[in-house]
């Protein structure tokens, strides 16, 4: 493969910066060039990158790597850590089985988000856990009327929706009462936040589905549209958010016997009742 490899450190992680020496080391004597990144646009591709902290570092280092068909070795010095399958003591074990070609990546779907305003893109972007619409003012409800495939599902009236990808069903999708998905299932996710009526439940979509937030008149307050908890762009009134799948995909290494559910239970805590006693 190999070399150069992008190495992405959080640089507000000071477990981050302890490792970095040792990778660049493993890196070295195994006859790998390496670039460190220095928080600047990235331009070109590279055969692997490799970050350094939690899954926000994940998130950034993937929204700086769009396009770029540049796959992420993520390294977890963070805490939960859902995109990051390898923790902080075992980094030497993941650049070995790298070596080794006992590494995959899996095709990680990603949000495309167009704002259309007056008949016209004011705005484009993607995300790779979800697109949120709320407001900048707390304790305000929004009022949006949900579209998919031009069918009128109605208007949500809550604190805001949310539309995750897979990979985002286990970060605040999750917390707003969303379901968990396996991150090679191909649908997305809408997730009222705490909905007027009960009777807005969340859904599932298939991810060729096209679903359109139209932005209704009389709003509370000023509405903002966020990205990954990160990119954010005001919204007006009579807008339209355009959310379907990106013809993109983040790739992202783990190991070849990955087990999705086992991860989702060391993560989660799952214990259930102990091995030998029946229900």
């Amino acid at each position: 493969m190999l070399g150069p490899i992008l190495l992405m450190a959080n640089p507000t992680k000071d477990k981050a910066a302890s490792l970095l020496p040792n990778i660049i080391n493993f890196l070295t004597k195994h006859n790998i060039t390496y670039e460190q990144h220095d928080g600047s646009p990235i331009t070109k591709s590279y055969p692997l990158a490799i970050t350094l902290g939690g899954d926000g570092t994940v998130i950034r280092g993937g929204r700086l790597l769009y396009g770029l068909n540049t796959p992420i070795l993520a390294i977890n010095v963070g805490t939960l850590g859902f995109l990051s399958y390898f923790k902080a003591g075992e980094w030497q074990q993941a650049l070995a089985m790298l070596l080794n070609d006992d590494l995959i990546y899996t095709n990680r779907t990603l949000l495309n988000i167009k704002i259309k305003r007056h008949n016209e893109i004011v705005y484009s972007d993607i995300a790779i856990n979800e697109a949120v619409v709320t407001c900048y003012e707390h304790l305000r409800m929004v009022n949006i009327n949900l579209t998919i495939n031009n069918e009128n599902l109605g208007t949500i009236k809550a604190d805001g929706l949310i539309a995750a990808t897979a990979t985002g069903s286990t970060a605040y999708s999750l917390s707003c009462g969303g379901p968990i998905m396996p991150p090679e299932a191909r649908s997305l996710i809408l997730v009222p936040i705490s909905p007027f009526s009960l009777a807005m439940r969340p859904l599932v979509v298939p991810q060729s589905d096209e679903i359109v937030f139209n932005i209704k008149d009389y709003q509370r307050a000023k509405l903002v549209l966020i990205l990954d908890g990160h990119a954010e762009f005001p919204l007006k009134e009579h807008d339209k958010v355009i959310i379907t799948a990106d013809e993109q995909t983040l790739k992202l290494y783990g190991p070849n016997n990955l087990q999705f559910y086992q991860l989702l239970r060391q993560k989660l805590g799952w214990k259930g009742l102990p091995e030998g006693i029946a229900n």
